[in-house]
């Protein structure tokens, strides 16, 4: 279980197997994709990928970076066509202000010496707001040293405003990491008494412009 205690779970559904924790589900497609998001959610994607009624009707952007050359993965959401929640919303944390008003958000990994690096674009209304959002965010960023609590070592961390969009990069120690990782079947444990699911086993990147 995780601090919170809740329990990581594995079903079937379509065929694949479904992990659950907190009411999140995700799933692996293949060795290098994979999708996350509600149970519904999850369960007409999975029967869309069965009945072979898969088609691409997301925008381009979002498509160019998820297939971002070099990148060891990538992140992409588009909220001004489905926003956030509003009930998300009411219970985001006052530190995660700068997700008030996101329009988009795209985020590339790549695993380089010393550690992984990250780059990140948060794309709001206009450049003012992009600013104001910017100076939040460094707000956040100099939150990261209470990670070093659990041995993860952030470091490199840029923040600035350009257009729309509020680019953030940083770096996160590779040693300090694994570190962290290698604990992370001790925090999950096996799921509760009684429970219809079976525990899961312990087993400098640039974004592509919106269009």
């Amino acid at each position: 279980a995780n601090k919170q205690g809740n329990y990581l779970v594995v079903s079937q559904n379509a065929g694949r197997d479904v992990y659950t924790i907190n009411n999140i589900d995700f799933t692996l497609l293949s060795g290098t994709r994979a999708i996350a998001g509600t149970e519904s959610g999850i369960r007409r994607t999975l029967e869309r990928i069965k009945d072979n009624r898969v088609k691409r009707d997301i925008t381009k952007w979002m498509i160019d970076t998820v297939e971002t050359p070099g990148a060891a993965a990538a992140l992409a959401g588009d909220f001004a066509t489905q926003a956030i929640p509003a009930e998300a919303m009411r219970q985001m944390p006052s530190q995660l202000g700068f997700v008030n008003g996101l329009k988009g958000l795209r985020v590339l990994v790549q695993f380089k010496s010393p550690g992984t690096q990250i780059a990140s674009a948060l794309t709001y209304a206009d450049e003012a707001t992009a600013k104001q959002k910017a100076e939040e965010v460094r707000g956040l960023a100099k939150l990261t040293t209470l990670l070093a609590i659990i041995g993860v070592n952030v470091q490199n961390i840029d923040v600035k405003a350009e257009a729309s969009d509020v680019q953030v990069k940083l770096e996160v120690d590779d040693k300090s990491l694994r570190t962290v990782l290698s604990s992370v079947p001790q925090w999950i444990g096996p799921p509760p008494a009684g429970s219809s699911g079976k525990p899961l086993a312990p087993t400098t990147p640039t974004t592509p412009p919106m269009r």
